[in-house]
């Protein structure tokens, strides 16, 4: 308004203003007091690489994740499963612990996924128990491949691009703090209108560093039209219920100590790191619905 007005006192026949309207595509043009464009634009060709670079970041190392249509079917049918059943989240979640007997609880998860394909589901779940750090992956990279094949289910060819489990950077060194990289996102998408959205798939803890460094990250490159986001191993009633008991779900007999105990606890932290820095939470019922208001599917 404060442009307007001053083009209002000081115009001449030739300028313009010009308005993008991000929620809506659209594109506003005024010359002389009048409307003269008020077309959709879309950003179909722009990829998230050209994205972060116009915004001063790089793609410092980007892992190349095989999300084919192979696995597709796959990891669908494991969320279908994972969803319905209360079970295999808690044996999932478990995992993640350190005195939880991985060979008896991967075990008990194929029981329970006898119908999915057995060589991709052993591969997954494989572990060393000489390697700690990879023992507790496990779960963290079953989660973000089933976020990950359900957002691409979802968005399809209807976004401009969609990057996993990349690194980025300061683009010039003299910006640079240190040689490590500033962030790091397990999903980031970006939409034909210009909406950057990154993931954090998290299966336990998440420090509030890391919550406050994705926020920074999306405004930087999208601003108030980015938007960061926790995916969490649990269902939408389930962060409701693990964050107030008054909201426990009735589908749950009002347990309590489901969402309260130790198995939780991290993945409560978490999701009141991310709160606290101002990221949305999301259960893995919830990526369509969510991802279809967000982006206008």
């Amino acid at each position: 308004m404060a442009i307007y007005q001053f083009i209002q006192e000081n115009s001449r026949s030739d300028d313009y203003i010009c308005y993008l309207e991000g929620n809506k595509s659209k594109m506003v043009i005024l010359q002389d007091n009048e409307l003269i464009n008020n077309d959709s634009y879309n950003l179909e060709d722009l990829k998230i690489s050209t994205a972060l670079e116009l915004m001063g970041f790089k793609i410092n190392k980007k892992i190349e994740k095989n999300y084919d249509e192979d696995k597709k079917e796959f990891y669908l049918e494991f969320l279908d499963k994972y969803t319905k059943s209360k079970e295999l989240r808690e044996k999932l979640i478990s995992l993640n612990k350190k005195d939880t007997n991985k060979d008896k609880t991967i075990k008990e998860i194929k029981k329970i996924l006898p119908n999915l394909d057995k060589t991709t589901l052993d591969k997954i779940l494989s572990y060393s128990e000489k390697d700690d750090k990879q023992q507790k992956k496990i779960f963290g990279y079953i989660l973000e491949s089933l976020a990950g094949y359900k957002i691409l289910e979802v968005v399809k060819d209807k976004i401009a691009d969609i990057n996993f489990s990349e690194k980025i950077n300061h683009l010039r060194k003299e910006d640079r703090t240190s040689e490590k990289e500033i962030d790091e996102f397990d999903i980031a998408l970006l939409t034909k209108n210009g909406k950057f959205m990154i993931f954090e798939c998290k299966s336990g803890g998440m420090e509030g560093d890391v919550a406050k460094s994705t926020n920074y990250s999306t405004y930087a490159v999208s601003g108030v039209y980015g938007k960061p986001i926790l995916i969490t191993p649990l269902l939408q009633k389930e962060i409701e219920s693990i964050r107030k008991k008054s909201t426990l779900s009735k589908d749950y007999n009002n347990n309590y100590k489901y969402l309260n105990d130790e198995l939780y606890k991290t993945i409560r932290q978490a999701i009141n790191s991310a709160i606290r820095a101002g990221l949305e939470v999301w259960g893995l019922d919830e990526i369509e619905d969510n991802l279809k208001k967000y982006i206008e599917l």
